[in-house]
């Protein structure tokens, strides 16, 4: 993605984008499928790292921030390698035990921010990763892929347009209607079916939601697996046992599902 666009996704989730800046932004996003799905590929990230990461992780991370993105003046003048305080402890920890590095998106912010701007920096990544967050335990684990159904085929192509907007801009409401249209001429695509069952859980349309993550769930494509996490998704935001014996299905060593299933599972038992 263009940097400026990486830069202004980074302002915009740290709510750093004037009003002007913000209306421009999120007409952007309704108009432009690429950056509303990197939007939602950053907000998945970044919720992967309020619920995933633990101290170490998070050591790491910031010095790699360091290193990546704020370069002290000495490192530019002389091209030598300056080391943080963060740095030498990570390195001290690591020949201790080995460190789980977390993944974290190059945010692009060397350019965008200061030298003496590296603190402040280093306080939002601290927000952003917080382990104590008090977000809403359902929202923590609804990270949706972005829609992709615009490459497939010629067939309802405005519908597969609006959809795709829509649901990746996050608009639920207008992606259920999209939805609706788009598989009354294109019926077995699952990823759609799988994204209309989403729609409807994010509408609270539960009953409907159910219906169709069961149906995938129950059945043999390669979504069988995403059906299956979503009907447990949808127990689970409903406060239901059901929730449980769904996330049962599902292997701890799913590489899509696992940890989200691991960590859900703590919360029902």
């Amino acid at each position: 993605m263009h940097e400026k666009n990486d830069i202004l996704i980074s302002r915009y989730l740290a709510g750093d984008l004037g009003p002007p800046e913000l209306v421009a932004f999120e007409a952007r996003l309704a108009a432009e499928p690429e950056l509303a799905a990197e939007l939602q590929q950053r907000k998945k990230e970044l919720s992967f790292l309020r619920t995933e990461a633990t101290l170490p992780d998070l050591e790491a991370q910031m010095a790699a921030l360091a290193s990546q993105h704020f370069q002290s003046v000495t490192e530019q003048d002389t091209g030598q390698e300056a080391r943080t305080p963060v740095q030498g402890k990570v390195k001290e920890e690591q020949s201790k035990k080995e460190v789980k590095t977390a993944k974290i998106r190059t945010l692009g912010w060397k350019q965008w921010l200061p030298a003496a701007g590296i603190a402040a920096a280093v306080a939002l990544v601290l927000l952003l990763w917080n382990p104590f967050s008090t977000a809403e335990p359902y929202r923590q684990f609804a990270l949706h892929a972005p829609l992709n159904l615009t490459e497939k085929s010629d067939v309802a192509i405005g519908a597969a347009t609006a959809a795709q907007r829509a649901f990746n801009a996050g608009d639920y409401a207008e992606a259920h209607t999209q939805l609706i249209l788009y598989l009354q001429q294109n019926p077995d695509d699952n990823e759609a079916r799988l994204a209309f069952g989403i729609a409807a859980l994010e509408t609270d349309r539960d009953a409907e939601a159910r219906a169709i993550f069961t149906a995938l769930a129950n059945g043999s494509t390669a979504f069988k697996d995403d059906g299956q996490f979503y009907l447990a998704l949808a127990y689970f935001k409903a406060g239901d046992a059901r929730a449980k014996t769904e996330l049962e299905k599902i292997s701890v060593n799913n590489s899509d599902f696992g940890v989200r299933v691991e960590e859900m599972l703590q919360l029902v038992e």
